[in-house]
């Protein structure tokens, strides 16, 4: 009997493993979601039939140059989310606290910048005619792909800005001894949408603000405050604070396990 209970406690913790690693692909579940809903967002703003692109483009836009070797960090962005998610997970011993706390973040920059997108449309016009492209042999093609499934709207905040400014700021929050590649990538990426004539630059400047908010108004507070989002028994998903908590609200210890954010 003894055998019989040990083995169903260790079917118990392994079942409980596996779920909490499962919670660990939701924040990329969720950009999967936004790569589906992104164009359809985009015909919804071009319904409105405005645009405030000319509010927001600067003559320094036009003297942009072109460089069609950023297009590779551009497409980058959607490897850039899966880098840090593993990164986390292996610095935070598969703790999906942090997961969940990231995932109800991002959810608010994500609602918030689609209806920001539908309330204020922004069109850009920088784009490259397809004969431009065509000398610049594969990457010239590269870039044409993104000109083709893009929405020419949704610019304003820019997500390639948002998304990787905004993870990068949740992983450090969580790992302060980052590794400077993964800022350098950030950066990278900021650049490649101008340089590719996707965005104006103060797509970028926006999409920073918007990523900055959520990241001090959201994401820290919950970490502040240990907000586990666990499960109560058979009560639904649940606000909730651990029990532990520092003076500075800075040490959680997360499952038990003492881990130090």
């Amino acid at each position: 009997m003894a055998r019989e209970g040990s083995f169903q406690s260790s079917t118990s913790s392994m079942k409980t493993s596996i779920k909490d690693k499962l919670e660990l692909t939701t924040p990329l579940l969720l950009l999967f979601i936004h790569g589906m809903l992104y164009n359809k967002i985009g015909e919804i703003a071009a319904l409105r039939n405005l645009n405030f692109g000319p509010l927001i483009e600067t003559p320094l836009d036009a003297h942009v140059p072109f460089v069609p070797l950023f297009v590779l960090p551009y497409i980058f962005v959607w490897f850039y989310p899966i880098l840090l998610m593993g990164f986390l997970a292996v610095k935070t011993n598969w703790d999906p606290v942090p997961f969940r706390q990231i995932v109800v973040s991002l959810s608010v920059l994500l609602i918030g910048c689609y209806t920001f997108w539908i309330l204020f449309p922004v069109y850009v016009t920088l784009r490259l005619e397809d004969e431009v492209l065509a000398q610049y042999g594969w990457l010239g093609e590269l870039v044409l792909f993104n000109y083709n499934n893009a929405s020419q709207w949704n610019a304003c905040p820019s997500f390639h800005v948002a998304g990787p400014w905004f993870f990068y700021r949740a992983v450090s929050l969580f790992v302060p001894r980052m590794p400077k590649i993964f800022l350098f990538i950030v950066i990278a990426i900021a650049c490649s949408t101008v340089l590719i004539r996707i965005h104006y630059l103060a797509d970028i400047v926006f999409g920073y603000m918007a990523a900055e908010l959520v990241y001090s108004l959201v994401l820290k507070r919950f970490v502040k405050n240990n907000y586990t989002f666990a499960h109560q028994g058979a009560a639904p998903l649940e606000l909730n604070k651990a029990s532990s908590r520092s003076g500075s609200g800075r040490i959680i210890k997360s499952r038990d396990r003492g881990i130090e954010y």
